[in-house]
């Protein structure tokens, strides 16, 4: 006779829970991973290099070179992000969007492998691992979802995890075949750059202290054996060594680029205030109004996870090396954050919440879930489930402001599309989506959009070449007012005025414009952001209308804004200054008129210009 195992009704009910709890885990991983690729899908950029992405295209020139890949950027070192953020840019035909996939599908598949782990150290998947999709798949980082360039904060993140779930699941019964990989795994994460550099170090502490403490045990063969297995550790300590080799800060905003535009360090009260800022950034944006208060409970519960794993390093000697092992992890990842609070503090929490550093914490986040998963108890399990319900209520507010971050973003891209298509040249479109008061070095990014022409670089190679044109001064005071004072080249408007107050300048006679060149500056403004509206028209055929006009926004003279001064980024400058505006006209025209705002304010108009063909 055979004999069945008799099973208890609670055994089918465990079976079912556990396959129940597991399929609605699963379901969540495919949705969020759903989510983040529709978020690209939708609202992912194809045709708009943003921010860095402009200059590192120019400082790549053609190709991909040795050189570039090991030249900073920033303060930073990033080959391998290098490497791939323009590999796959040449392969798509600069098509920004591809990447986005990438990073998203990179990320899933993180998610995925924290799940396993999970799985693997308990045998089985509980709702709360639902924290692994929820949190590494946040919408809240739209903006590492969104910005191919987002590759380079990415990269060591997700090898970090990998890292984690070796320390987790085989920390002790590593292997000398083991210890090769993970060597070969902190060469890669020298190569991520400064992200990655903690974790080398720690790592490779851990892999010597455990290798000395068997060192013994070892026969003649096997440390022979060790001694070879151990030389890509080696290798990644020297690599991280020449990493700081020839180190030169490179800035190419700047002019000259060496100098850094950041703001001076702002004290440790500063740093402080700007690392919670990080770790809060890591529930996503919707954090932001409490970003210190959130920061402050993931700080919290950082040290409450060390603590639990320093006693348990005392009372479970069979555990050292996975102890160990998750200790150092949870260093590296204050440390580095630590840093970017550091040296970013002076920029201030819109700077921070961007969302560019939302990945950054993510490793130190799911080290903390298994940290309190090998703990267990009701504590354990209750810490788990308050990660969870965490990460889901502020779920809704991420989305929506990763939707808004999206709608922006798509909105910015039908502009610069819209242009391009419309035959602006680089010199306007340069001033127009790429120049800011932070970055105002509208010549050189003509410069640089001209460069990406030539070497035909995606929507680039469709942009119309700048004109020669000869420059025509429009008499200043000559101007028709409608509801506004002039008093010595500043034009006010009143409370009376209302939004209609305007200034008309006509032409001797009607002649073909490629733009109209406006210098002014608010001296004072009702709005903290004022818009100047230009429009044109040729009298003998038709009215003034919003299809030949252009509207500028800008920050007034009371609006504490970004801006560059003395070589520096300033978060809260007051620009005062006199700025330039181009208003693409190409056509006939006899009349333009400008409107200073819709509400009171004195602006001066130093000087206007017609730009004309020259013959």
């Amino acid at each position: 006779m055979i004999a069945i195992p008799r099973r208890r009704i609670s055994d089918y009910y465990g079976d079912l829970k556990s396959l129940a709890s597991l399929t609605v885990v699963v379901f969540l991983w495919a949705s969020m991973s759903l989510v983040a690729l529709g978020l690209v899908y939708r609202y992912g950029t194809k045709t708009l290099p943003q921010n860095d992405e402009v200059w590192a295209l120019y400082d790549s020139g053609p190709g991909i070179h040795i050189d570039w890949l090991w030249k900073t950027w920033a303060e930073h070192r990033i080959p391998l992000a290098k490497l791939i953020w323009k590999g796959v840019l040449q392969l798509t035909n600069y098509d920004f969007r591809a990447g986005n996939f990438l990073t998203v599908l990179g990320l899933s598949a993180t998610a995925g492998l924290m799940l396993w782990t999970g799985n693997k150290i308990r045998g089985r998947t509980i709702l709360a691992d639902a924290f692994f999709p929820l949190a590494i798949l946040n919408v809240g980082q739209a903006q590492v979802f969104l910005w191919w360039w987002q590759v380079n904060h990415v990269l060591a993140p997700i090898l970090a995890t990998v890292l984690l779930s070796v320390v987790v699941v085989r920390s002790d019964q590593l292997r000398l075949a083991d210890v090769r990989w993970i060597g070969i795994a902190l060469i890669i994460l020298v190569l991520c750059g400064p992200g990655g550099l903690p974790y080398v170090a720690v790592f490779a502490a851990w892999l010597v202290v455990r290798t000395a403490a068997k060192w013994r045990s070892f026969s003649p063969q096997k440390r022979q054996q060790a001694i070879w297995v151990f030389m890509p550790t080696l290798i990644a300590l020297a690599l991280m060594d020449f990493y700081f080799m020839n180190y030169t800060p490179y800035f190419p905003v700047n002019d000259p680029p060496s100098i850094p535009p950041w703001p001076p360090p702002a004290g440790m009260r500063g740093s402080a205030i700007a690392g919670l800022q990080v770790l809060g950034v890591s529930l996503g944006l919707a954090t932001k109004p409490y970003a210190e208060l959130c920061g402050l409970a993931v700080f919290a519960l950082g040290l409450a996870t060390t603590a639990i794993l320093i006693r348990r390093a005392f009372k479970y000697s069979n555990e050292q090396w996975r102890t160990l092992g998750l200790m150092l992890f949870l260093a590296a990842a204050a440390v580095l954050v630590s840093v970017i609070a550091r040296s970013r503090a002076g920029m201030g929490l819109d700077y921070i919440y961007q969302g560019h550093y939302s990945v950054v914490v993510m490793p130190a986040l799911c080290c903390m879930y298994l940290v309190w998963e090998i703990q267990g108890g009701v504590v354990g399990r209750l810490v788990q489930f308050g990660l969870v319900a965490a990460i889901a209520v502020l779920f809704p507010f991420n989305l929506l402001a990763a939707i808004q971050i999206g709608r922006d973003l798509r909105q910015e891209t039908a502009a610069f599309e819209h242009d391009v298509r419309n035959g602006i040249p680089a010199s306007v479109l340069a001033e127009r989506h790429f120049a800011s008061d932070a970055v105002p070095r509208a010549e050189k990014l003509a410069v640089i959009l001209k460069d990406h022409k030539a070497h035909r670089i995606g929507i680039f190679k469709e942009i119309r070449d700048d004109p020669s044109p000869r420059i025509e001064k429009v008499d200043v005071a000559g101007a028709i007012l409608d509801r506004v004072v002039w008093h010595e080249g500043i034009a006010s408007l009143t409370a009376q005025s209302g939004p209609a107050g305007s200034l008309t300048w006509k032409l001797t006679y009607p002649r073909y414009v490629y733009a109209i060149r406006i210098y002014y500056a608010y001296r004072r403004a009702t709005n903290l952001w004022p818009t100047l509206r230009t429009y044109w028209r040729n009298s003998a055929t038709e009215d003034f209308n919003d299809a030949a006009a252009f509207f500028t926004t800008v920050a007034g003279p009371d609006q504490a804004t970004w801006g560059l001064i003395d070589g520096k980024i300033h978060t809260d400058a007051k620009l005062r200054t006199i700025r330039k505006l181009t208003v693409w006209v190409d056509t006939t025209i006899d009349e333009f008129r400008l409107y200073p705002d819709s509400a009171p304010c004195e602006v001066r108009f130093s000087s206007i210009e017609l730009l004309e063909p020259a013959s």
